[in-house]
């Protein structure tokens, strides 16, 4: 069976609190949703969580990131420093909490915002996990293309020491190698059920080509840099500017 990434249209907030609740666990290992809608003094949150710390998890939705999502999650974050137990009270009894909160934002058109404020985004993919396999490895470049970020780094896993992934593979005798030289996150050092070192090596290269070797990318990336320089030819134009008239001010003051 071939794996291929989709789209998902999202209608509402609402529709995003569901998806984002749902995968909980595949945003992060651990994550549980405790409540939702909650109110923070004069700001709220779609939804609270815990992570796998016991820490309780702040989690801002917007179909599209700007300033108001941000300010929002701040005051919010604010009212929880100040009255810790609007957020405590949602942790189970058994459960000691850490503190502070963490703030996580889920904005559906994140990529599209950064694009018109001319914010590069890159982004990192992980190759080679234990659960991954050949057929999820070529939908998770499909995914990587579809978004079109200016740069993308795949990656291939690496349990790195003083890790739980670390532990778990030593344990399951997973460790192709302690020579911690090559724990450079493009070596393979893990033994994997469905791929082998040489399978993982193909397909992180194939990644670097399918991602780069792309008409859309080479567009994309054309047109952030073409913004970054005439971005910074406007800046200095602007201080040259600034720095002559506080010289003839300065001038004239002396005279």
């Amino acid at each position: 069976m071939t794996l291929t990434f989709k789209r998902r249209e999202i209608k509402d907030l609402h529709h995003l609190g569901t998806l984002v609740a749902e995968n909980a666990e595949a945003i992060e290992p651990g994550l549980r949703i405790v409540g939702s809608n909650l109110n923070l003094g004069r700001a709220s949150v779609e939804l609270v969580a815990i992570d796998s710390a016991q820490t309780p998890v702040l989690i801002t939705l917007g179909l599209t990131a700007d300033d108001a999502m941000l300010l929002r999650a701040l005051e919010g974050y604010a009212w929880c420093l100040e009255y810790p137990e609007s957020v405590q009270k949602l942790v189970p009894a058994t459960t000691q909490p850490e503190w502070p909160p963490r703030v996580v934002f889920v904005a559906e058109r994140l990529l599209a915002h950064c694009d018109r404020r001319g914010i590069g985004v890159v982004a990192f993919y992980i190759l080679g996990l234990p659960t991954d396999t050949e057929e999820s490895i070529a939908a998770t470049i499909e995914y990587a293309t579809e978004l079109n970020t200016v740069g993308a780094q795949f990656t291939i896993a690496t349990p790195y020491p003083g890790t739980g992934f670390f532990d778990s593979a030593s344990a399951e005798g997973r460790l192709l190698t302690e020579d911690w030289d090559r724990y450079d996150i493009y070596t393979p050092v893990l033994r994997h059920d469905r791929l082998s070192s040489d399978d993982m090596l193909r397909l992180k290269s194939r990644a670097y080509h399918q991602y780069y070797f792309r008409p859309a990318w080479a567009g994309k990336f054309m047109r952030h840099q073409w913004r970054r320089l005439t971005s910074r030819r406007s800046l200095t134009e602007t201080g040259v500017v600034a720095l002559d008239s506080s010289l003839s001010t300065g001038t004239d003051d002396a005279r």
